[in-house]
């Protein structure tokens, strides 16, 4: 009889799909109203946020069921303020607070937004979006991640 084995990465390269790096300042909602205005998109805010390990992250997702294109938005910054227990030694004993960064794609931990498109007829033009969104006045900054070596690639599995 025989056997096989499969490596969990043998489903991973199932969907074919685009990321495209985002630097901008925009608040989260403010950037994913102007991708609605700019390509005529329907993000919208999921129910939850991209939870992994300790931090959460923000995510807009769209599915264009005429192309059979899904767009998804999320940021990869995550910032949580903590309280230490150490009081300083002040006339006001604050308690110090600490703020933690977190990334979702650590290789990338200068970009604020990651922009995934995944395309199921490859009908899109990723030149033609990144060049789009480098017209937008409050975008620094877009262009295409290589998906191929990226150690995080499991942090990219939204649905």
């Amino acid at each position: 009889m025989t056997s096989f084995k499969m490596e969990l990465d043998d489903f991973g390269e199932c969907e074919t799909f685009i990321l495209i790096a985002v630097h901008s300042t925009l608040e989260d909602y403010r950037l994913a109203y102007i991708l609605n205005k700019k390509f005529n998109l329907k993000l919208k805010r999921i129910t939850e946020d991209l939870d992994v390990a300790e931090a959460n992250y923000s995510c807009f997702e769209w599915n264009d069921f005429n192309l059979m294109n899904t767009w998804t938005l999320f940021s990869n910054i995550c910032k949580i303020e903590k309280k230490t227990n150490k009081i300083t030694e002040s006339l006001f004993s604050n308690k110090e607070h600490i703020v933690r960064i977190y990334n979702l794609i650590p290789e990338h931990k200068t970009t604020n937004y990651f922009l995934k498109i995944s395309n199921q007829e490859g009908s899109i033009d990723e030149q033609e979006i990144i060049d789009q969104l480098g017209s937008v006045p409050n975008i620094i900054l877009a262009y295409k991640v290589e998906t191929e070596n990226l150690k995080s690639k499991s942090n990219l599995i939204i649905n």
